[in-house]
C-alpha cells in the first residue's frame, strides 16, 4: 500500500504504476464482468499502460521483437487476428478446460502483439479473466521463471504454423506443464501453511 505518494525503497515509478494499473484493472473486472471482445481488450491495455507509456489502442506499424524468434502479426492483419482469436475464444469456452483454454488464448494473443508495449500484461490479465470466468482464482507467472516461460512460449509457436485457430497438443505440452506448475506455485503455500 502507498502512503503520502512515497515511492517504497528500490522501486521505479514504472513499477509503482505497473503495480497500481494491474490492481486497478483487476478491480475493474471483478466489479463490472464484462464480456471477452475487442473493446475490452484494448481497454485493459490503456488502463495497465497509463503512466507507463503513451502509445494506445491497437498498432498500426509492424513490429520485430528483438531477442525472439517469433514474427508478430503484421499491421495490417492485427483487428481481423484479434478479431478470429476472440471467435475461436467464444466457439471453445465451453469446450475446453479453462486452464487450457486461458494458456491457448494468451499465446495465441501474445503471437498477435496487438500493441506496441504490454502486451504481456494484457495477454496475462485476459489469462486470469478467462480463468475467473470459469470459477477459478488467477494465477501469477513468476519472474524468476522469465527465461522458461519465454521458451515454452517460443516452443508453442510452431503451433501457429496450422492457423490462429488450430491447437496442437504436441506443439503446446511444454508450455501447458509450466502454466500448470506456475498455478500450482501460485497456491501451494497456502495449502501448506
Amino acid at each position: 500500500m502507498f502512503k503520502e505518494d512515497i515511492i517504497p525503497k528500490d522501486r521505479t515509478l514504472r513499477e509503482v504504476h505497473d503495480l497500481t494499473n494491474t490492481k486497478k484493472a483487476w478491480d475493474y473486472l471483478m466489479a463490472k464482468k464484462p464480456k471477452i471482445d475487442i473493446v475490452l481488450a484494448e481497454f485493459l491495455h490503456d488502463m495497465l499502460l497509463e503512466g507507463i507509456d503513451a502509445r494506445k489502442g491497437f498498432r498500426m506499424h509492424d513490429i520485430r521483437i528483438f531477442g525472439q524468434p517469433f514474427k508478430p502479426t503484421p499491421a495490417r492483419y492485427v483487428m481481423p487476428d484479434v478479431k478470429i482469436l476472440l471467435s475461436w475464444y467464444e466457439e471453445n469456452k465451453s469446450k475446453m478446460h479453462p486452464l487450457a483454454l486461458a494458456t491457448f488464448f494468451h499465446h495465441k494473443f501474445e503471437n498477435i502483439h496487438p500493441f506496441s508495449d504490454g502486451n504481456g500484461r494484457t495477454g496475462r490479465m485476459i489469462m486470469n479473466y478467462i480463468l475467473f470466468l470459469s470459477g477459478y482464482p488467477p494465477m501469477v507467472i513468476s519472474r524468476r521463471f522469465r527465461k522458461e516461460y519465454l521458451d515454452v512460449m517460443n516452443d508453442a509457436d510452431k503451433s501457429l504454423r496450422q492457423g490462429i485457430t488450430k491447437v496442437e497438443m504436441g506443439y503446446y505440452k511444454e508450455l501447458l506443464e509450466f502454466i500448470y506448475s506456475q498455478y500450482r506455485m501460485s497456491y501451494w503455500d497456502i495449502f501448506l501453511a
